[in-house]
């Protein structure tokens, strides 16, 4: 693997990622600081200026917040990182950790992509939804959230919540950790 850092997925971590994601709750995950390698992570920072390709998603629940799902506005570096995230070798080890077959990485991005929220900005508690917009049989099983931050500060209050299935009990706060 080029951008994802291997140094995560050697034999021990993955058989630890496979526990942790059995027994996480609220539900199944895990959580890997360092994901990608330091000098793409500090690369795909770079796409994160926004313009005018951006679609400004402060609806009901979200609050100063953009996304852009349109590859062609990524760079090279970007877009290897989702290539590299759709190849069978690194589908095979979600597959290992998560007991889900047929995994693949969605090509229109539908829902995913680079997202941003900006001094201010809010995402509410919610659960990402299942179902494709087009491709009415397809079914999201998964979610990879790869957080990117330069000069990070506490005070900011940007941690990942992870809450129980009624939204009433936080369960779970991730600090957001700073590339260096």
């Amino acid at each position: 693997m080029k951008h994802i850092s291997p140094k995560n997925f050697n034999i021990e971590k993955i058989e630890k990622y496979i526990k942790e994601f059995k027994y996480s709750s609220p539900f199944p995950y895990v959580v890997i600081d360092n994901f990608l390698q330091e000098e793409t992570a500090n690369q795909v920072l770079d796409n994160f200026k926004l313009n005018d390709k951006w679609i400004n998603y402060s609806l009901v629940n979200n609050f100063k917040k953009f996304g852009l799902k349109d590859r062609t506005y990524y760079d090279k570096n970007c877009n290897e990182v989702f290539e590299e995230l759709n190849a069978i070798e690194f589908l095979d080890i979600l597959k290992k950790i998560t007991g889900i077959d047929n995994l693949f990485l969605d090509p229109t991005l539908d829902g995913g992509g680079l997202n941003q929220s900006f001094n201010g900005g809010s995402l509410n508690i919610h659960t990402d939804f299942h179902s494709h917009t087009v491709e009415k049989k397809w079914r999201r099983t998964i979610n990879i959230i790869i957080y990117l931050n330069h000069n990070w500060l506490d005070e900011y209050n940007g941690n990942l919540e992870l809450w129980d299935e009624n939204g009433k009990k936080m369960e779970k706060n991730y600090k957001y950790y700073n590339i260096s």
